[in-house]
């Protein structure tokens, strides 16, 4: 775990392509964010597309990736969702408050435990069920 003055852990939650994990841990190494977690990962085989996508992360994001379940991850971390369905459409969706990334910028200030920011699958995101675990909800305005 990190403490609570150093860049957040991003979270991947069931991520179905290994180069997708490749790639955010590409991403991480490039802003200098290393700890990766891992939620029902896909195999990311040394020899395959995961780490053939990290680039330089390969040498220590990736091979240092922590995988646990959702809830050993909500229960260890202060969790923040990430997702693009916010409170405007109640259709589908269970309504959840949510901050942009300048407002979450400043509650994450007052939080004094370690944060992880999580992500979804690729195709459907976070369910209902994962985003009301979470401690906070942030949504990107696009």
């Amino acid at each position: 775990m990190t403490d609570s003055t150093s860049a957040p852990a991003v979270a991947v939650v069931d991520a179905s392509e290994p180069g997708n994990v490749g790639t955010i841990a590409r991403s991480m190494k490039n802003f200098d964010v290393t700890e990766l977690l891992l939620v029902d990962p896909p195999e990311l085989d040394p020899e395959g597309e995961a780490y053939g996508f990290a680039g330089q992360a390969r040498e220590d994001v990736l091979p240092n990736a922590t995988e646990l379940t959702f809830e050993e991850l909500v229960s260890n971390y202060h969790t923040v969702g990430c997702t693009a369905i916010t409170n405007e459409d109640a259709t589908k969706h269970v309504r959840y408050p949510f901050e942009t990334p300048r407002e979450l910028a400043d509650s994450l200030a007052e939080v004094e435990a370690d944060t992880a920011i999580v992500f979804g699958r690729e195709r459907v995101g976070l369910t209902n069920d994962e985003l009301a675990a979470l401690d906070e909800i942030c949504s990107i305005p696009a």
